[in-house]
This record gives structure tokens, sequence and C-alpha cells, in this order.
């Protein structure tokens, strides 16, 4: 990896990715796996571990990022290829994990229109349950931030750019906003006391 590609991750809203990621995982263990909140899927993880193991794949170098393709991306293709491994068991046994080349086969993969709308949806209730919430609402420099991330900003420079705050100041108020976010998703997740389509 060169150190532009290097520097170009470093500086990427990883509170942010990894949150987005989850999202996806839940989703797609749910609408792929039947998986449900509180159940594990196979092997015992959560997607919460299989989130992180698609972020360490690529950064352990498993995995080649590969620039042209927005990162998102391709931590989704990731954990879509994570969860099929989990669940093709033969005797108790993970088959071999797949090779570097079979990613390659869903960056850039377009879902379908009804996955497609149906995540769609969620991030828009993530989004719109985050403006409700009082500690955003009571707060113009998180409201910012906030319309920064729901406009595609991705790393602190561009939160910075679309919001006028210092990047000090964004560091300090993104740790907030995780605790925010968090608390935003799990009321989704158990909205009504039923699970929530992600």
């Amino acid at each position: 990896m060169s150190e532009e590609e290097l520097e170009r991750l470093r500086s990427l809203d990883w509170n942010d990715l990894g949150l987005r990621l989850l999202v996806f995982a839940k989703y797609w263990a749910k609408n792929h796996y039947f998986w449900t909140e509180g159940r594990p899927l196979a092997e015992g993880k959560s997607p919460d571990e299989i989130a992180r193991e698609a972020i360490s794949a690529f950064w352990g170098s498993v995995r080649k990022w590969n620039p042209k393709y927005d990162v998102l991306t391709q931590l989704k293709g990731a954990v879509r290829s994570i969860l099929w491994n989990l669940h093709q068991k033969k005797s108790s046994k993970l088959t071999a994990p797949q090779p570097p080349e079979f990613f390659d086969l869903y960056v850039g993969e377009v879902p379908d229109a009804a996955t497609e709308a149906a995540s769609q949806d969620y991030c828009r209730a993530m989004f719109e349950a985050l403006y409700k919430d009082d500690a955003v609402r009571n707060s113009d420099e998180l409201m910012l931030i906030v319309m920064a991330y729901e406009e595609g900003a991705e790393t602190i420079a561009d939160v910075a750019e679309k919001t006028g705050i210092e990047a000090a100041r964004i560091y300090a108020l993104r740790r907030q906003l995780k605790d925010i976010k968090q608390r935003v998703l799990g009321t989704l997740d158990t909205k009504d006391g039923n699970e929530k389509e992600l």
C-alpha cells in the first residue's frame, strides 16, 4: 500500500464508517441469513464481529484496497463474503476462505432495488432519529456535523469544509456523536418492541 493510500485511509472517519458497516452487516445478516437481534450467527459470531473482521482483513493486508472504489463499498463486499463463508459449514468447520480476488467480484456490486431501498430507508431513519435526539437538537455544532455526514462527508477535512468547525473541535464532538449514534441505532433495532428491517 502506498503512503498516499495509507494517508487517505487514515484521514477517514473510522467511527462513522464502522457504524455504517455495522448497520450493513446487521441488514445483510438479517435478510440473507435469518439473523435476529440477540441471537448469534454461525460459530457464535455477531454482526459486530463480522464488521470488525472485514475492516481487519483490509488493514492486515489480507485484502488490498482498490483506490478506484469507495472504501465503504469494499468493506460491504468483505462483509458479504465473510457471512457467506461463515454459513458454508461442513462438519462444524468453515470452508476455506475465499481468496482476495473473490472480493473483486463484489466491489461496486449494485444490490437489487428492494435491498437498496431498504438500506436507504434505514439510513434515512437513522439520520431522522439523530436530528430528533435532544443532544443533537440542543447543539448547533452536532447538528452541523450530522448534516455534513448526511451530505456524504467521510473525512474530518470534509466535515470541517462543510461546517466551518475546526478539526480539533470536530474530533471532540465526534466522540460525543459516536455515543449518540450507538444509542439511536439501538432504538431503531428495537423500535416498538419489534425488529426493524435494516
